[in-house]
């Protein structure tokens, strides 16, 4: 009875190191597969950072009333930002002051095999208790917004009549890595300062 059960317990420690074994084995096969399909993958379906960097405003038209005793009438503003139809985020709001410093990068990630970018950037000027007052920074007729197409391949950047259209109206206005200022001349008229880039 003593042999059986010392017998037993034998083949019950052989078979749990098998068990461990083979438990090891599969796991690092499972880690070696899961590496090659997210390198796969990748490979497959490689992106580029596009990187909107928000960097300065000023205000050409008065946006809140002034209020005798007080320094509270200038702008409130802040910016958003749009790639490819996403929103992407506001930057700080920066109370009382006409002449805001924002440098705020946001970034979306596209196809390498995109060969446009439709970029949109707005203004705004927070009021609390009211809707926020959106400040005129495009030229033209075509609104407020700041719509722009960024051209992946050659980094050229145009001013459009609106977001998305390639074929539409367009003005070249800069190249990638350039620090760009535009100004809009209807009511609420204010000036953005910004730089668009990629990172592949």
């Amino acid at each position: 009875m003593t042999y059986y059960t010392t017998a037993r317990n034998q083949a019950k420690t052989q078979n749990s190191g098998r068990d461990r074994l083979f438990l090891a084995g599969y796991l690092t096969l499972m880690s070696a597969l899961s590496l090659f399909v997210t390198v796969d993958a990748a490979s497959a379906f490689p992106t580029q950072d596009i990187q909107v960097s928000i960097i300065k405003a000023k205000a050409h038209s008065r946006f809140d009333p002034r209020i005798p005793f007080r320094k509270t009438h200038r702008a409130d503003f802040y910016s958003r930002v749009v790639v490819q139809g996403k929103f992407l985020g506001n930057t700080q709001v920066k109370s009382n002051t006409d002449r805001p410093t924002f440098n705020q990068t946001f970034i979306h990630k596209v196809s390498r095999h995109s060969k446009f970018a439709g970029i949109g950037i707005d203004l705004y000027d927070s009021d609390s208790g009211s809707a926020d007052d959106q400040a005129d920074i495009s030229p033209g007729r075509f609104g407020a917004r700041l719509n722009l197409m960024y051209e992946l391949n050659t980094g050229k950047i145009y001013h459009q009549d609106r977001q998305g259209s390639v074929s539409g109206p367009k003005t070249f206005i800069g190249r990638a890595g350039q620090t760009i200022t535009m100004r809009g001349d209807g009511k609420n008229a204010a000036e953005l300062t910004f730089r668009i880039n990629r990172k592949l």
